[in-house]
């Protein structure tokens, strides 16, 4: 019998977006230790700085087990100021299979350019917040 009170485990997906407005297919298998998802904090990390702050870079959806209705669909921002990035913290709090599957995807609305209005490729990182799962007899 599986239950959540293990340790908190902290798992990041990274995504490059190396393309002005590209798709990214998200499809991660999650270790058969982890029970729940508490929640997903989203980073945009672009390669370069001086430019201005953009209140939505791309699109995030995510599912797990390949479920129609996603956990999490938001937009995702940046800012300059300070360590250059907004950490995004979405609660998800959803109990997960065995051999859980996160998939989804994101989406580039094309506004992360400098100056001379060329594209800057950036990273898009996810640390899930999951909870281990101990097994009971």
């Amino acid at each position: 019998m599986r239950t959540e009170n293990g340790k908190t485990i902290w798992r990041v997906l990274s995504l490059s977006i190396n393309e002005n407005k590209a798709i990214v297919q998200i499809d991660e298998k999650l270790p058969k230790h982890f029970s729940n998802l508490s929640s997903i904090s989203v980073h945009i990390i672009p390669s370069s700085g001086s430019i201005n702050p953009i209140p939505q870079c791309g699109e995030l959806s995510l599912s797990l087990n390949n479920a129609k209705e996603p956990v999490l669909h938001t937009t995702t921002a940046w800012c300059n100021k300070l360590a250059q990035t907004i950490e995004q913290s979405f609660p998800i709090n959803a109990m997960l299979e065995t051999n859980a599957r996160i998939s989804g995807y994101y989406r580039d609305f094309g506004f992360m350019k400098n100056e001379s209005q060329e594209f800057i490729p950036y990273a898009v990182k996810m640390i899930l917040e999951c909870k281990e799962t101990l097994e009971n007899e």
